[in-house]
């Protein structure tokens, strides 16, 4: 070992290095090494690495840094200004720095980021680690332009700005059980405890954090600047990531490219480009695709093969944006146009090589497709909407996506609401249908947004607002069945099944499904519960009709109707909600004879759902 000044070089009361665990390393200013060799207690540290892991310092450059006990540093050619917590592994990194060499220079580590703040327009959101998820989709959204929201905007901003001063520090950090192997560059880095960073490209002004179970990990030619990254992220196979933060349990890989954007838990993107976005929930984004300039806190949406989201320049200005709603589905090759607000159209799809003008779509599960026809007095830009086409003819797709949420789901700082249908969807067809019925004063042929407003940029016949009646119909029935069953499976779990399911999930559920007894209600619930595995059946057989036509060992190759898992699924759901059902029946039999009457008006069980 050689050193620019031996005094400089200090060491733990218990530094013992009899038995070579320091080896071929320079030291550069001034060093503090802490406990090796037999009398210290490195050889005793636990390690996530297994039990032959022996600590220990060879062949690596150390300048004005302190190493912990129990550290591995090997073959790393500068470690500088970085402070190594116990038991974390520096292996075969080209430099790993503060990329300012003056002394009491320092960095905040990423924190200092600033999404969304535009030249014309501004979402502007001061991101740091640790921000949760719910209060950067409010900062970032309409809420916060209210002039009540003012002191809690600046709140808010006040709170970044003293985590940001917190996080603030003249050397870099690896914290305890860290993992860095093979990667080029790790410059201006805060790297948390269980985090691993495995032939990287390179790392510059960034936070990783992690936690014993939720391991976060950036490796494979991946190159991160001025990120944020939580617990559970992988970051991998050549992604480019920068200025932007992801919030827990998220992957960009295979050349994702993500930039200025906010990825919110259960996100998954590879191939795609992801620019000045605030990214929800278990959107996915897989091939060679553009999102860009959108607002999607709901997420749970699919950006398809050749989907181009976006452009934000008019030519004029960089200022135009999207509001995606929750589930909406960007088909194969779509081309959406800006401005567009989708949020008011949950669990849409725009179809396969679609351009869509710039609009406002107001009807929630439908589908935009190419005109069927020409129609009379109608620019032939406009495409053709079918609202409420995915409760008729894609229920498949809708059990399918709710179960998917409830299996992938990692998150565990930010509540996430896995139902499909809920008060708030099923407000939405009440909405809807509201406009379409008073449509019927005026029967025409087809419609356009100057006859029905939410329209937007497309056509409507008068079939599809017929079809589109009913099926808002069937939503609202099949929502508020799917409440009044939660309230059973609550009832089921609760310790005073006496207590009675929420009467104010009653009264809800009673004005949709026009029941006035709860044993009605319960009768009429089932039935929709029937009736919805039906449609789910149905829409799962068309592809079975079509595949079989098409393919010749379809039948062969794909599982049966009647082993599909998520048919599997609803149909065993189907039999314990008539379970339940019964000995609710029951229940309800016992209150009446006691008290004459057959609702009850007790406190709900904990964690029941209200409207």
């Amino acid at each position: 070992n050689r050193a620019e000044d031996w005094s400089l070089v200090r060491v733990h009361a218990d530094f013992d290095v009899a038995g070579r665990e320091i080896t071929g390393s320079r030291f550069e200013g001034r060093v503090v090494l802490g406990p090796f060799g037999a009398r210290g207690i490195s050889d005793k540290i636990s390690s996530p690495f297994g039990p032959d892991f022996r600590p220990g310092l060879h062949d690596s450059t150390i300048a004005d840094s302190t190493i912990s006990s129990g550290v591995r540093i090997s073959r790393c050619g500068l470690v500088s200004r970085v402070l190594v917590a116990p038991g974390a592994v520096l292996e075969s990194v080209g430099m790993i720095r503060m990329s300012s060499q003056r002394p009491g220079e320092q960095s905040v580590f990423g924190n200092s980021l600033v999404l969304f703040d535009e030249e014309y327009f501004s979402r502007r959101l001061h991101a740091v680690a640790e921000l949760p998820f719910a209060w950067a989709a409010w900062a970032a959204g309409p809420e916060a332009c209210e002039p009540s929201a003012a002191t809690l905007v600046n709140s808010l901003g006040a709170a970044a700005a003293a985590y940001a001063a917190a996080m603030t520090s003249t050397h870099g950090y690896i914290g305890s059980g860290a993992r860095l192997e093979a990667t080029p560059l790790i410059e201006d880095c805060w790297i948390g405890s269980g985090v691993s960073v495995e032939a990287a490209g390179a790392l510059r002004d960034c936070t990783l954090w992690a936690t014993s179970d939720e391991p976060t990990v950036v490796r494979d030619g991946a190159q991160l600047r001025t990120c944020l990254v939580g617990p559970g992220c992988t970051i991998d196979h050549l992604a480019t990531v920068d200025r932007t933060i992801f919030f827990e349990h998220s992957q960009a890989g295979a050349q994702a490219v993500v930039e200025g954007s906010a990825i919110g838990a259960n996100v998954r993107l590879a191939e795609a480009e992801i620019t000045d976005s605030f990214v929800g929930p278990f959107v996915t984004a897989v091939h060679h695709s553009l999102l860009i300039g959108a607002y999607w806190p709901e997420g749970r949406g699919n950006v398809a093969y050749g989907a181009n989201v976006g452009s934000n320049h008019t030519g004029r200005a960089p200022d135009q944006e999207i509001f995606p709603g929750e589930g909406v589905f960007f088909g194969l090759g779509t081309n959406i146009k800006f401005p567009a607000n989708y949020s008011e159209a949950p669990y849409s799809i725009i179809a396969t090589g679609v351009d869509a003008l710039p609009q406002r779509v107001s009807f929630p599960f439908s589908l935009i497709a190419a005109p069927s026809q020409v129609f009379a007095g109608v620019s032939p830009g406009l495409n053709e909407i079918r609202p409420g086409w995915m409760l008729l003819h894609n229920a498949y797709g809708v059990e399918r996506a709710e179960r998917k949420f409830s299996a992938r789901n990692r998150a565990r700082r930010h509540e996430i609401e896995l139902a499909v249908f809920r008060p708030d969807i099923i407000g939405g067809f009440t909405e809807a249908a509201g406009r379409l019925a008073l449509a019927a004063d005026a029967i025409r042929s087809h419609y356009t947004n100057d006859n029905i407003p939410g329209l937007g940029q497309n056509v409507m016949t008068e079939p599809g607002r017929e079809q589109a009646l009913d099926a808002y119909a069937l939503g609202r029935r099949v929502g508020a069945a799917r409440l009044l069953l939660r309230g059973l499976a609550g009832l089921a779990r609760s310790d005073a099944a006496s207590q009675g399911v929420d009467p104010m999930l009653v009264v809800f559920a009673g004005n949709i499904l026009r029941c006035e007894t709860e044993a009605e209600l319960i009768d009429a619930a089932l039935d929709a519960e029937t009736e919805w595995l039906e449609q789910v059946r149905r829409s799962k057989d068309r592809d079975w009709a079509r595949g079989e036509a098409v393919i010749d060992d379809y039948a062969a190759r794909h599982v049966d109707l009647d082993d599909d898992p998520v048919i599997v699924q609803c149909t065993a759901e189907l039999e314990v909600h008539l379970s339940r059902a019964e000995a609710y029946r029951a229940l309800i039999g016992q209150s009446e004879s006691s008290s004459g009457n057959g609702m009850t008006a007790t406190d709900p069980p904990a964690g029941d759902p209200r409207p």
